[in-house]
């Protein structure tokens, strides 16, 4: 880690946060803005797999429907 610190310019970086994250009060106000902004605007569609396991447990898969409609594009 020496070596790493000597040869890099790290320790002359200095961080700016972005205007909106200036504090965590903002920074909640923020998100939450922009959680509910984008379920609005632009809602995520999916399409739910569900597979049983061997041990009677149940595991989901959630595939995004990027396209008009039914199941998702199988890539190969």
């Amino acid at each position: 880690m020496s070596d790493f610190l000597k040869s890099s310019k790290i320790r002359e970086i200095k961080y700016t946060p972005y205007w909106c994250s200036l504090n965590g009060f903002l920074n909640c106000i923020m998100f939450l803005f922009c959680e509910v902004a984008s379920k609005l605007f632009k809602p995520v569609k999916y399409e739910r797999e569900l597979f049983k396991l061997p041990d009677g447990g149940t595991i989901g898969i959630d595939w995004a429907i990027d396209h008009e409609g039914g199941l998702p594009k199988k890539h190969s």
